[in-house]
Formats: structure tokens, sequence, C-alpha cells
């Protein structure tokens, strides 16, 4: 419900009364967890942060079993391929507009990038393999394609693209 604002009309629409509404509360009961409209955009960054690391965790959870300690960057691969199965639906306007957003504020970038480097092997030592570059480039592109091209894939495309990108990853575990 967070979101319904900045998917219905967008970032510069987020008001009290505009969240408020949408939210079925007060201007009052808004203001009262969030006193100004900074605090009340940083709420709704982490919010989308905080269900896409859920998606993240789920998805690792059902790929490697659900006793696993999402925390645990042990298997990296394992990590990378949750991020490409996440990443595998497209995005919403307010996802997209968030995280568009965020690149303007340090805190906020910090907050989406916090997720980044618990999720994906660090590409900036060389240490991984140009494969799972690639895999995460086409990952991101995967998740942004109906907003960038104005077509809409189909569920069952996006899942067999998802799967040929695991296979880049799977290739070189």
């Amino acid at each position: 419900m967070q979101t319904d604002v900045v998917e219905s009309r967008g970032v510069a629409a987020v008001t009290f009364e505009s969240v408020a509404e949408a939210a079925g509360l007060t201007r009052g009961g808004v203001t009262y967890h969030c006193p100004s409209r900074d605090e009340l955009v940083t709420a709704i960054h982490h919010h989308l942060a905080q269900e896409w690391e859920s998606a993240l965790e789920e998805a690792l959870a059902a790929r490697v079993g659900a006793d696993l300690d999402p925390a645990d960057p042990a298997n990296p691969a394992a990590r990378l391929i949750a991020y490409i199965h996440v990443n595998a639906r497209s995005a919403t306007r307010a996802e997209l507009q968030m995280v568009l957003e965020a690149e303007s504020s340090p805190e906020l970038a910090s907050l989406w990038q916090g997720v980044m480097k618990r999720w994906l092997p660090d590409s900036d030592d060389g240490a991984i393999p140009e494969s799972h570059r690639l895999a995460v480039l086409a990952a991101d592109g995967l998740w942004v394609h109906d907003a960038i091209s104005g077509r809409a894939m189909g569920q069952e495309q996006r899942i067999a693209l998802a799967r040929r990108i695991e296979a880049m990853v799977v290739g070189d575990e």
C-alpha cells in the first residue's frame, strides 16, 4: 500500500495527503510515523528494498533449501541464480522510479546497494567469471525490458529466458 501513490502517479505525487488517502489513514496518522516528506519517501524505499530482499531470500530457499541462512554468502552462484529468477518478473513503475530516484541521494543509493552487495558477488575485483557479470546484466535487462521497450513480455518467455541466463551461471559452477 505504501507504493500505491508512486505506482499510479509517480514519486512527485507522494504527499502526506495522497499516502494517507491510499492507506486509509488520516494525515496525522502518516505524519506520526514519517514527520517529513523525505522520511516518507525514505520509508517507501525501505519498504521496496525489504520486499525485494524477501523475494530473493524466498527464491534462494526454494533453490537450496528452507533451512539456509539467507545472510550466508557461502554460495554466490545460488545467490546469483535467486537474483536472476526474482528479476524475471517485470519491474513495477514504483520500483523503477524509486531505484532511479535513489541515485540522487547517497543514503538511498546505499540502501539499494546494500541489497546488491549481499546478493551479488563483488564485480569490481575481477574475481568473478565474466559469465556471472553477463548474467547480472541480462537479469537486470529482463527486469526493465517492458518499461524500456513498451512491450510486455509473457511470463512463459520470461521464465524461459531466466533459465537460459541461469545456464550461464551453472555452466561455470
